[in-house]
């Protein structure tokens, strides 16, 4: 496996496992505060089941023996309800935060970081459910390999992505486009986007996301909420610190926020049991 100097490399499939590296270097932030309010779901979003198996069991699965602990960031009202689950199925070396409020995907990241010293940390969506372990891997493969990278995350290319990122003349991500932010008329067009996953360098990451001058470029145009994703191009500083690991599935990249996303997660992951 090699990166090129354009900071993108393409997914290898044939990646060692490396868990000696993962469970002494990898903190994870799952942010998931999230409901299941557009899905018709009374309970927490992280517990709506996929093909008879909780949204946070498929998180859990991709992730095993990759990590030295999990921080779940979860709303108020679901903390009783989720650890009640985790307790159940005795989910090990994972502890909940409480986000008071819905103030962005960077405010409930501040959350679950501040406790942590691990080198890096592993944020994923609370709703990726279709991320690959392959996928993780090639991602801690690259930060076990090369401790300079600030940002190691993979992207997908896509029509009319949720999320857009544009690069300049030397390939370095320079602006990221949110559709709910931003008024983007893109229709049918290909573009690149992420796969709900970031390997960060820790202390990298902290400096960013506490820096209260970064503030005004969190802020979303319409929501106001506090994002993460328009932080990304602060990760490169042109000296291949920020690399992205291409990968050609598609599926990747659902979130699950429609029954829509739910109907296209269950086709794919059963399409992988056959």
């Amino acid at each position: 496996m090699s990166i090129i100097k354009n900071k993108v490399t393409e997914l290898d499939l044939n990646i060692p496992l490396i868990q000696e590296f993962s469970q002494k270097n990898i903190t994870v932030i799952i942010p998931a505060a999230g409901k299941g309010t557009r899905l018709g779901y009374h309970k927490p979003k992280l517990l709506f089941s996929i093909l008879d198996k909780e949204i946070i069991l498929w998180i859990h699965e991709a992730l095993k023996d990759l990590y030295a602990q999990i921080n779940l960031v979860v709303s108020n009202d679901s903390f009783k309800q989720i650890n009640e689950f985790i307790n159940e199925n005795k989910i090990e070396k994972i502890k909940l935060f409480v986000q008071d409020k819905p103030t962005g995907m960077k405010d409930a990241i501040e959350i679950g970081l501040k406790e942590i010293t691990t080198k890096y940390v592993l944020i994923i969506w609370g709703d990726q459910v279709c991320v690959s372990r392959i996928t993780l891997l090639n991602c801690i493969y690259h930060a076990y390999h090369d401790s300079n990278h600030s940002l190691i995350f993979p992207t997908v290319f896509k029509k009319s992505p949720y999320i857009q990122f544009i690069r300049n003349s030397k390939n370095q991500i320079q602006q990221v486009l949110e559709s709910r932010e931003i008024n983007i008329s893109y229709e049918d067009q290909l573009g690149e986007t992420d796969c709900g996953v970031f390997l960060f360098n820790t202390a990298t990451l902290k400096k960013v996301i506490y820096n209260s001058d970064n503030d005004l470029l969190a802020k979303g145009k319409t929501t106001g909420e506090q994002n993460l994703l328009p932080l990304i191009p602060l990760f490169d500083d042109g000296a291949g610190t920020l690399l992205t690991v291409r990968s050609n599935c598609l599926e990747e990249s659902i979130g699950i926020n429609s029954i829509q996303d739910v109907n296209l997660a269950e086709v794919f992951i059963a399409s992988l049991k056959l």
